[in-house]
């Protein structure tokens, strides 16, 4: 099993970390707005934009670099 995961390319475990950070945004939005807001309850306090802005700037540097 090691020698199967060690031969793989380098390109395919950017894939795959890709693909991660796009499932987590996913996940990140399926989350109810009541439990994701802060108290004030405006719009800037949802959680969900502000981890899906990191989330972009991850997969832009991770397209970048790769």
């Amino acid at each position: 099993m090691t020698d199967l995961v060690n031969n793989l390319p380098l390109e395919f475990a950017n894939w795959i970390s890709l693909g991660l950070f796009v499932l987590l945004l996913f996940f990140v939005w399926l989350l109810p707005f009541s439990r994701v807001r802060a108290p004030s309850g405006k719009t800037f306090s949802d959680i969900r934009i502000w981890a899906s802005a990191l989330i972009a700037c991850q997969l832009v540097l991770y397209a970048f670099f790769s």
